[in-house]
């Protein structure tokens, strides 16, 4: 679905990380009535919002599923709101191409003035006034800078939420002086506290959402910093651990299903063998490996336990 910039919109040269899907909503002001109750009865079309629908699909995994119907809600307000707005918060984030977890499933706007509209439990309204300096265009859409976009998702998400946000802008080039600017005038907005913490804990070193997930969980739960892609020398090469305490020579890694699943040119019997040569040679230079799953995302606390044992028992020394 084409959209254009608005009139006065300001194009923002900072590239996305991945681009908007190709979107198809049909407005139903597009169609006749009957023609819109006849493809819903034969599931062609699904509803998006009241007067906006899209062609029915099998869903390709939850997390895509939920990225792309979010997409669709933000294409469907996009054509049918003629009040002056701006995308915000989580909506922000996925025009932006950022790694979101856990969508809320609602369409975040910001406009300057509360419409007499009807009201919609998916769609939020932050009637706030917004600076010219922090709202941009990418791809057609109106949307909040990044740096704003980081600060309103961490003053109002979850903490392990807002930082896989705030860990993937800070590798698509998020400015650390202007989230400083932005959080120093926020000052006494709801939820600054917290998120001024969430930025002192970002990392541009966490590649994945798992990993910024897993450093949330050890750093919640106490344990020192860990430094992020920490180089290792073996006598296989140079490998990479997600994060760690060199001085101790302990290592976390998160480990998705598609690292041993062949994604990555080789087949799945072989990415385990080769995780597994992978694993002895780090032993051998006296590192002790925590590996991470979803499944032990769900009790942060005892990821973060696990950790602490490793990092309290003897440090090795490399052979």
């Amino acid at each position: 679905m084409r959209v254009l910039a608005g009139q006065g919109a300001v194009m923002d040269p900072t590239p996305t990380l991945s681009p908007p899907p190709d979107l198809d909503v049909v407005l139903a002001a597009s169609r006749s009535p009957r023609a819109i109750r006849r493809s819903v009865a034969r599931d062609e079309l699904r509803r998006i919002r009241r007067g906006a629908y899209a062609p029915s699909c099998a869903g390709e995994g939850a997390g895509r599923d939920a990225r792309l119907r979010a997409w669709e809600r933000i294409g469907a307000v996009h054509a049918q709101l003629r009040v002056p707005f701006v995308f915000s918060h989580e909506s922000a984030a996925l025009v932006w191409g950022l790694d979101a977890v856990r969508l809320s499933g609602r369409t975040h706007i910001v406009q300057s003035s509360r419409p007499s509209a009807r009201n919609d439990p998916l769609l939020a309204r932050h009637v706030v006034s917004l600076p010219p300096e922090q709202r941009t265009v990418l791809h057609g859409y109106p949307v909040t800078t990044l740096a704003r976009t980081v600060i309103d998702c961490a003053c109002t998400l979850p903490g392990d939420a807002a930082l896989v946000i705030a860990d993937c802008a800070a590798r698509a080039g998020l400015d650390p002086e202007e989230v400083g600017r932005l959080l120093s005038r926020a000052h006494g907005r709801r939820g600054v506290v917290g998120a001024r913490t969430i930025l002192e804990r970002t990392d541009p070193g966490a590649a994945t959402p798992g990993e910024s997930l897993t450093r949330w969980a050890l750093l919640d739960g106490g344990l020192p910093r860990p430094e992020t892609q920490v180089p290792v020398s073996t006598r296989l090469g140079s490998f990479v651990v997600d994060m760690g305490w060199r001085e101790r020579r302990v290592g976390v890694e998160f480990d998705g299903q598609v690292k041993y699943s062949g994604a990555f040119g080789d087949t799945s019997t072989g990415a385990v063998f080769a995780e597994k040569r992978r694993q002895d040679a780090l032993e051998e230079r006296g590192w002790r490996l925590l590996r991470v799953t979803w499944q032990d995302l769900r009790t942060p606390t005892d990821v973060a336990a696990r950790a602490a044992r490793l990092l309290r028992g003897p440090a090795s020394s490399a052979l």
